[in-house]
């Protein structure tokens, strides 16, 4: 159903988990993808786009920080997700230690290097990890919708050159017809004034001779 679609307009998919990983999903070559909360960006035709490419190695220290802290408590799972982190407590099963996760993972963000660096939003039963930036799905989709409207904007211009330069050459050919010359007809006249000739064609008889 999406391949059948994104014949007919541009799709895209836009997710918290990686931009990889939903490649792996969907497996679709044609189609935008925006990964890590739409931090992540690519489509056809090359197009990449990263936001806060340089907090990468930060998110990384945070992931191993995360998973040593939290190391002792079963169920909590955390995610990489490249541009964001994902701690899953779902499958927690004490309610003490569920709230000893939030403690952790409020501690890990609001200790250096990470302090004002990472901001957490929760979802159903997960903390969310990402780079403190103004920046999320909905600013994604707006950036992708202006890009389309950019690239069709190029293509529509592109076509109107196309189609003038074609008017201007049936402009030229049509005027260049009107002001050629009409070809002779001397083989016409030639064939009506031979007098006394005969008509050439095959099997014609030799023409008699005039007084």
């Amino acid at each position: 159903a999406v391949r059948r679609l994104a014949a007919r307009a541009p799709v895209a998919v836009v997710s918290g988990r990686a931009r990889e990983k939903i490649h792996e999903f969907v497996d679709l070559s044609d189609i935008f993808y925006a990964g890590s909360h739409g931090f992540d960006i690519d489509g056809p035709n090359g197009i990449r786009h990263a936001v806060k490419a340089d907090v990468l190695p930060l998110l990384g220290d945070t992931f191993a920080a995360l998973n040593e802290r939290l190391s002792g408590i079963d169920g909590v799972v955390v995610e990489d997700n490249r541009f964001a982190l994902s701690v899953h407590w779902r499958n927690v099963a004490k309610t003490d230690d569920r709230h000893k996760i939030e403690a952790i993972v409020d501690e890990v963000l609001a200790s250096p290097p990470y302090e004002g660096h990472l901001r957490k939003s929760r979802g159903k039963c997960v903390y969310e990890l990402r780079p403190k930036v103004d920046w999320d799905k909905g600013k994604a989709v707006v950036y992708l919708l202006e890009l389309l409207r950019q690239r069709d904007e190029i293509h529509g211009k592109k076509r109107k050159t196309r189609r003038h330069r074609d008017h201007r050459q049936r402009r030229d050919d049509d005027h260049r017809d009107h002001e050629q010359p009409p070809e002779d007809d001397d083989d016409d006249e030639e064939d009506d004034g031979g007098e006394g000739e005969a008509p050439q064609g095959v099997g014609a008889e030799e023409a008699p001779q005039g007084v």
